[in-house]
């Protein structure tokens, strides 16, 4: 374990650990006025056999849960987490608040080191989508804009995509009688792909990351992060998860729409035109996917609305 910083904090996970540091006594008797500090913790097994001994003061009190202290001399030993107390009363208290301060301080060091770490590969993946972003938000707004006004349609397109993209309807020429009870027969008859784009509208993150993900991330300062208390540490990291989050539904999102807006994937959701929908219903829908699919054939994927007249 290193402990090439005297303040370094320590967390010892056996009693090996500490009996090997090179100033360490199995034994020490100390007044209060010898103790200089605690230098580490330790949590030992629930297994009994494997707790220590008190090493202050004669005490030998068996123990899972302590202390590694030093005396002002260099000398260290171990204490139970309760024997510090009785042996120095008050003073001992000032020396684990020490202690717990110290803690508390190299636990925000550590958050604000991972953060700052983190800081570049985030500002990195959202400089990345930003265009991609740009680009999808436009195809799927005007792919909605397109299909969404139509009767049945996007109802049912909504709820093949609970589906996982399959398009469930009853098998035809069925000899299913209702009049004889039982159930219809129900077989998938198509299937797309993306639907999860449907189910969960991430046109606008793209927006969220330029105006309010980018800007955070970069106004983080190591100087005004180590400042900050446990509060708002807590609040810092809390702000910076909802942060990730937001980076990691637009990753999402734009890898859905790209799979759901392909001439061939749009192809395929005719099967809810044939077998889902009303045929006074049908026909505007399926000549909206027919002329859809011949611009993204032609032109690429469209990133304005496509119309036609209704009588067509």
């Amino acid at each position: 374990m290193n402990d090439s910083h005297l303040d370094a904090v320590l967390l010892f996970t056996s009693i090996a650990e500490f009996e090997a540091r090179p100033n360490f006594h199995a034994e020490l008797q100390l007044t209060a006025d010898e103790l200089d500090r605690i230098i580490g913790k330790y949590e030992l097994p629930a297994n009994r056999g494997s707790w220590a001994l008190c090493g202050l003061n004669n005490c030998h009190r068996e123990h899972r849960f302590g202390y590694v202290i030093r005396a002002k001399d260099g000398r260290e030993t171990n204490i139970g987490h309760e024997c510090g107390k009785r042996e120095f009363d008050v003073e001992f208290e000032e020396v684990e608040a020490r202690y717990k301060r110290a803690v508390d301080a190299q636990a925000r060091q550590r958050a604000v080191t991972a953060l700052l770490a983190e800081r570049a590969l985030l500002v990195a993946r959202c400089e990345e989508i930003q265009p991609t972003m740009a680009k999808q938000s436009a195809r799927y707004s005007a792919f909605r804009a397109t299909f969404q006004p139509v009767n049945g349609f996007w109802l049912n397109l909504l709820k093949c995509a609970k589906l996982g993209g399959a398009i469930r309807a009853a098998r035809q020429n069925s000899a299913w009688n209702p009049s004889k009870g039982g159930k219809e027969e129900i077989v998938t008859v198509g299937r797309f792909a993306g639907g999860a784009a449907l189910l969960e509208d991430g046109s606008g993150l793209g927006n969220v990351i330029t105006n309010d993900v980018l800007p955070w991330l970069r106004a983080l300062d190591a100087d005004r992060l180590t400042a900050l208390d446990d509060a708002g540490m807590t609040t810092t990291l809390r702000e910076a998860a909802a942060r990730r989050g937001t980076l990691e539904r637009a990753e999402a999102f734009a890898a859905h729409s790209s799979a759901l807006l392909t001439p061939q994937n749009v192809a395929a959701m005719r099967a809810i035109c044939d077998h889902l929908m009303k045929s006074s219903d049908a026909g505007h829908a399926e000549a909206l996917l027919e002329k859809w699919v011949a611009e993204a054939q032609t032109a690429g994927v469209p990133e304005k609305p496509v119309r036609i007249h209704k009588d067509r």
